[in-house]
């Protein structure tokens, strides 16, 4: 009996060690599912992965560092609420960026700012899929924050590793005197989800042209037509945030080698190793 006891320990022990981290899920080039099989008839016979709101400002560009280009017209959105059949690992990665004369650096993603600091959000997610970014400032209501007609086109389908700045590229949140939070709350999923569809309504009706109907190169945003509250987002987190594994990594605490090798590192990766959505909390606080 000891002897078949510590054989099951000693696998247990191999399989926590080839456990991964969440951002090495984030990273993982092969976690892509095995293609299927072709079928019979084309088979070939065998050979032998006061709370403050936050203002939004365009601080100065810098002299010698380019943000990432702002991606083109993006397909139409599809409205649908079935997942596709893919069990991929779906992450998040989202940073707090600092802005100082136009160039960007990442802080932890608990640092507290002062009066004048500028910040942006960065987000990426490691395959396509659908992001939603809503904010509350000082009156206590959400507002819509992503999708926004001046950040891809209006639409909230993004890029597989693309990354997306918030407020927009060329703007950043400002802190003044008073000191508060902003609180987004982030929602991504492989496919659209229809009650932050509901919360955020788009402009989604065909555009005529020449006698023909043609889709729209990305859904305008309008202002929802219910205030959303902390309610509704506590409901939501709820629902979203079952399965989820979260990983901080700042230069304390740095990440074991798996993806690109970057600049000191202040991020939060969240990832559902089943694919589906996942959803995030980022606090930008002011002191």
């Amino acid at each position: 009996m000891k002897h078949t006891f510590w054989i099951l320990l000693g696998c247990a022990g191999a399989w926590a060690a080839q456990e991964l981290t969440p951002r090495q899920l984030f990273y993982k080039d092969d976690a892509a599912p095995a293609p299927k099989a072709a079928p019979k008839s084309q088979m070939k016979r065998p050979a032998g992965t006061k709370k403050t709101e936050a203002k939004t400002s365009t601080p100065p560009a810098a002299p010698a560092s380019t943000p990432e280009s702002t991606p083109s017209a993006p397909a139409p959105k599809v409205m649908s609420a079935a997942y596709v059949n893919d069990d991929r690992p779906l992450g998040l990665r989202y940073a707090l960026a600092q802005v100082v004369n136009g160039a960007e650096a990442e802080v932890s993603p608990t640092a507290t700012f002062h009066s004048g600091d500028m910040v942006r959000v960065k987000v990426e997610g490691n395959r396509d899929g659908y992001l939603y970014v809503i904010s509350r400032g000082s009156s206590g209501n959400w507002k819509p924050l992503f999708p926004a007609p001046d950040i891809n086109g209006g639409d909230n389908k993004v890029v597989g590793h693309r990354g997306y700045r918030l407020p927009s590229d060329t703007q950043a949140f400002s802190f003044d005197e008073q000191a508060g939070d902003e609180r987004l709350f982030v929602v991504f999923s492989a496919e659209p989800v229809k009650d932050m569809d509901e919360l955020i309504p788009s402009l989604s009706a065909p555009v005529v042209k020449q006698g023909k109907d043609l889709p729209r190169p990305g859904p305008m945003i309008v202002a929802s037509a219910n205030p959303i509250n902390d309610d509704m987002v506590s409901r939501l987190r709820n629902t979203y945030s079952r399965d989820l594994i979260v990983q901080t990594v700042t230069p304390s605490a740095p990440a074991a080698s798996a993806g690109p090798a970057t600049l000191p590192e202040g991020a939060v990766y969240v990832v559902n190793r089943s694919g589906g959505r996942v959803v995030a909390d980022i606090k930008l606080e002011h002191k």
